[in-house]
């Protein structure tokens, strides 16, 4: 009895020590985070909306891509602003590339790749971006710039977008969408108006009207509609 009681207590002791690591790793990633040295690198950002948008800056975010093509001086951003006629693709500097904050908000980096990957992924974001009809675009339900970033990741192979649960329009569909998540790592089932998602980093979400609730493992967190995230921001992968 002893023994087990010592071996519960150090297994407990080992978990205590381990759980802030495990829970930093699971912390939001933010762009001054992201290293200088690669060459090509994608990174896929969120932040609210600005608060100049009172119809949703309190709860929803915005979505886009920060493409590094060959250098620090070759950064893109691709990405749907409200009514565009198009997918707008235009150069900004390191500086901005690496920015933790727009429009009075804090920026993270929800998907990441780089080196060899990221030099394969870029051209297809690219004319995918190009090729993309945004003549279509509605705040809510969609399709909006967070529905164009997840098309686009379930495209891309080896690109994995945890997107914040108040990202309206990400799993927006015209009619029946079943197939892998934009996480890569789970299974979503969706109409317009409702829906399910299930998977490693999806954790368990349900989707009505575009607003989602659900629970998160990794990292921990539960979300509610129009709510705050309680616990960790998702993570870059």
């Amino acid at each position: 009895m002893k023994s087990l009681e010592g071996n519960f207590l150090r297994t407990t002791a080992a978990i205590g020590l381990l759980a802030p690591l495990l829970l930093a790793g699971c912390a939001g990633q933010m762009p001054s985070e992201l290293s200088t040295a690669p060459a090509y690198l994608v990174a896929v950002k969120a932040t609210p909306l600005p608060h100049d948008d009172a119809r949703m800056a309190h709860y929803s975010y915005h979505t886009w891509f920060d493409l590094k093509d060959g250098g620090e001086d070759t950064w893109q951003r691709v990405e749907i602003l409200f009514n565009s006629p198009h997918v707008l693709i235009y150069s900004i500097d390191s500086k901005e590339a690496h920015n933790d904050q727009r429009w009075n908000g804090t920026v993270n980096v929800v998907g990441y790749a780089e080196g060899e990957k990221a030099q394969a992924m870029i051209p297809k974001i690219l004319a995918e971006a190009r090729a993309y009809d945004s003549s279509h675009y509605r705040e809510w339900p969609g399709p909006n710039s967070n529905t164009f970033v997840a098309q686009i990741a379930r495209d891309t192979p080896g690109l994995s977008v945890n997107f914040f649960h108040n990202a309206l329009g990400k799993d927006y569909t015209p009619s029946f969408y079943a197939g892998p998540s934009a996480s890569g790592t789970g299974l979503q089932a969706d109409t317009c108006f409702i829906g399910v998602e299930a998977g490693v980093t999806d954790g368990l979400e349900l989707h009505f009207l575009q607003t989602t609730a659900g629970i998160s493992l990794f990292p921990p967190a539960i979300d509610l509609p129009l709510l705050p995230r309680i616990g960790l921001t998702p993570r870059g992968n």
